[in-house]
C-alpha cells in the first residue's frame, strides 16, 4: 500500500513540475541573407561625348554677327556653344563636369568655350535602367581669331535630361537647355541673347 501510495505521489509531483516548467529556449533566429549590391556604375569618373547637337539664340540687342542690323527679335547667326565634349566625376547621383565646346558665330569667327557644370541624377544609375537628371553651368567664351581685348563672352544655363544606362558602364544621354550669354566686343558692341539647345550622345562611366 505503501508502495502504491509513494508511486502516486511520485506520478503527480512529476505531472506538477512538468505544469509549471519554464519553457525551452527559443533559438535566435537565422541572419537574414546579404543582399546583392545593385548593379550600376559606382563612383568613379565620367566622360561624355555629345553627338547630335542643335540649338539656336533669340537676339536681345543688336544683332553683331548676321547682315541684318537692328534692335531685339532677330535670329542671331551662331548658337550658343554647348559642351561636346565633357570630363569629370560621379558620385552617390552627384555630378561635376568640365565641358569643351565650339560654335560658328560669323564667316571665319569661332566660339570657344568651356564650362564647369553641376549634375543631379534623380534616381540612382543602375544598368538597363533611366535616370532624369537636371544641370547647370557657367561657360566662359572667347571669340577667335580674337578681335581685341573686349572680345570675350559669358553665359548662364540650367535644363533637364535622362541618362539610360544600357550596359554597366555605357550610357545614352539626351538634355535640353536654355540659357543666357553676353559677347563684349570692341568699339562698345554687345550681344546678348537667350538660347535653347538639345544636346544627345553617349557617357562612359570609368
Amino acid at each position: 500500500m505503501r508502495a502504491l501510495l509513494l508511486a502516486s505521489f511520485l506520478v503527480s509531483t512529476t505531472a506538477v513540475a512538468q505544469t509549471y516548467a519554464p519553457p525551452p529556449p527559443v533559438p535566435p533566429p537565422a541572419p537574414a541573407p546579404l543582399m546583392a549590391p545593385a548593379d550600376g556604375p559606382g563612383n568613379g569618373m565620367q566622360l561624355e561625348l555629345g553627338l547630335l547637337q542643335t540649338g539656336g539664340v533669340l537676339n536681345l540687342l543688336t544683332d553683331v554677327f548676321s547682315t541684318n542690323t537692328g534692335v531685339g527679335g532677330n535670329a542671331g547667326a551662331f548658337a550658343t556653344p554647348q559642351p561636346s565634349l565633357s570630363v569629370g566625376y560621379q558620385w552617390d547621383q552627384n555630378a561635376l563636369l568640365l565641358g569643351l565646346g565650339l560654335a560658328a558665330a560669323s564667316g571665319p569667327t569661332f566660339l570657344f568655350g568651356i564650362g564647369p557644370t553641376y549634375r543631379r541624377y534623380f534616381t540612382p544609375l543602375r544598368t538597363g535602367a533611366f535616370s532624369g537628371f537636371g544641370e547647370g553651368t557657367i561657360a566662359f567664351e572667347i571669340l577667335a581669331p580674337n578681335a581685341g581685348p573686349s572680345s570675350f563672352g559669358i553665359g548662364f544655363d540650367g535644363g533637364l535630361g535622362g541618362e539610360w544606362l544600357f550596359v554597366k558602364n555605357f550610357a545614352l544621354f539626351a538634355k535640353a537647355t536654355l540659357g543666357y550669354t553676353h559677347i563684349g566686343l570692341p568699339g562698345g558692341l554687345n550681344f546678348d541673347g537667350i538660347g535653347l539647345a538639345g544636346t544627345a550622345g553617349l557617357t562612359l562611366h570609368l
